[in-house]
């Protein structure tokens, strides 16, 4: 039963990136720029924060 349940949440971690995934396309085909204006916005804000966390450890 325990194997049932792992193969049923895996399931639906997978529908849940897949939705993720087709939503991102769907803004992306419908508002391209501001799509990719945010999506770079916020790649740059968790590499600064990457960066920085590991700069001042140091």
């Amino acid at each position: 039963m325990k194997v049932l349940d792992n193969v049923l949440e895996e399931k639906k971690k997978n529908d849940e990136r897949e939705c993720s995934i087709i939503g991102y396309l769907a803004l992306l085909a419908k508002y391209h720029v501001l799509t990719k204006a945010v999506t770079s916005a916020l790649l740059t804000c968790v590499g600064d924060f990457i960066c920085q966390r590991n700069y001042s450890s140091n």
